[in-house]
């Protein structure tokens, strides 16, 4: 299989900075996809993390190609399907779950899926022959699926984290994206045309979502995660969901910096031996985002009454939101500086993470730093820092792009 470099942008297939104690495995697809993982408790490796496998993928295109006979759903590239994986692999793996890998089979249902969705300006679990363009293919892919009309992609994969909408209360989308026996998906996506609607069905419900639960990072799973998570992807629904544990007469309290914050329960339940509650924060509407912190947000969630045998527990776990900043050129270990330890990391990884022309990126921008230290990072102000080392130096695979700020839209997510 193609290493990241290849699939995306010359973006490195791995990464662990020593100096910095930085743990953040980005591995070849899809054969060691499962040491995908990240320290969210490290805000250094929750923010290179970010960049090195969220950010990059901002601003990808879709690239279909079309079918060659009517009601062919085509299929998109290689490319793309890795960088919709790349975006699902990193939510898991903030959530502290096994990453996923694509499933051929899995991926040709999702497609049909998706293409019948998108034709029909509609969007069903359960389509019947009356569609035009059914057939086995389609009603097998939304009938395991995650199901978004008129979005796609990776935008799509933020929507179903998101799960907006007043029928999503649940967060089901969400959870079966990070299902934790889940081991394989599909990624079906169409773009929008003269007689089709962009649509996405990303088939979440593989042989093993009903097997054995494995182990979490953190014993339980919830979004947005503890430890340190960058603000634009923690949206307004907060779930938490463990295995075992009965939450229906279990209450859920926010603090932040001791401040109590608003919270409203909004779906209680258990699915696969998962209780699970979801709530919303702040009075935010499900469409809204956090605005751009300019310090550290530290959250603290406390469930009280969760039962676990029978005996009623208190749980307690610490959210910290942050801005994750831009990258700089050269920065290989994303400390916001380009030092020797950048050198250090780039040389040894020249041949497989990086190329001689990174050493001269890192030569151009030697001393470079972000405007402020990283502990904060508020929005850059060395623009034109950034800018001149840019065009000084050759391309840098590890430029990230900030998130374009959400703007609700006409959709349909089931």
């Amino acid at each position: 299989m193609p290493s990241k470099r290849s699939v995306a942008a010359c973006l490195p297939i791995a990464w662990l900075s020593v100096a910095c104690s930085l743990i953040v495995f980005l591995s070849a697809r899809p054969a060691d996809a499962a040491l995908l993982s990240v320290d969210t408790a490290d805000r250094q490796a929750a923010v290179a993390f970010y960049h090195s496998q969220y950010a990059s993928g901002v601003g990808t295109r879709l690239e279909w190609i079309t079918g060659t006979a009517p009601c062919d759903p085509g299929y998109t590239t290689a490319t793309y399907q890795n960088a919709v994986l790349d975006r699902v692999n990193y939510f898991r793996a903030m959530a502290g779950v096994p990453a996923v890998t694509l499933n051929a089979t899995y991926t040709r249902k999702a497609q049909a899926a998706a293409y019948l969705m998108g034709v029909n300006a509609r969007s069903s679990h359960a389509p019947d022959a009356s569609w035009t363009c059914y057939s086995q293919d389609a009603y097998d892919g939304a009938s395991r699926s995650n199901l978004f009309l008129y979005q796609s992609g990776l935008e799509a994969i933020d929507g179903y984290v998101r799960d907006d909408g007043p029928h999503n209360g649940a967060i089901g989308h969400r959870r079966w994206i990070l299902h934790p026996p889940t081991k394989q998906i599909g990624v079906g996506d169409v773009p929008a045309g003269v007689t089709r609607e962009s649509a996405n069905a990303l088939y979440v419900i593989d042989n093993g979502f009903s097997g054995a639960q494995p182990a979490a990072r953190d014993g339980f799973v919830a979004w947005p995660p503890p430890g340190y998570v960058p603000y634009d992807v923690a949206y307004p629904r907060w779930h938490f969901s463990q295995q075992g544990v009965d939450l229906s007469a279990a209450s859920v309290s926010l603090t932040l910096n001791g401040q109590s914050v608003p919270v409203q329960v909004e779906s209680r339940g258990a699915e696969y031996n998962l209780g699970y509650i979801g709530w919303r924060v702040n009075n935010m509407a499900n469409s809204e985002s956090f605005p751009r912190p300019t310090a550290d947000q530290p959250y603290r969630v406390t469930i009280q009454n969760a039962r676990i045998g029978g005996v009623a527990q208190s749980i307690a776990y610490e959210v910290t939101l942050i801005d994750p900043g831009v990258t700089i050129p050269g920065d290989a270990n994303f400390d916001g500086v380009v030092d020797a330890a950048d050198y250090t990391a780039i040389r040894d990884g020249i041949g497989t993470e990086f190329t001689a022309a990174d050493l001269l990126t890192w030569r151009f921008a030697y001393g470079n730093r972000t405007a402020e230290p990283a502990a904060t990072a508020p929005e850059p102000t060395a623009a034109g820092l950034l800018l001149a080392a840019l065009a000084a130096a050759p391309a840098w695979g590890r430029v990230g792009s900030r998130r374009p700020p959400f703007r609700p839209r006409r959709f349909e997510l089931r």
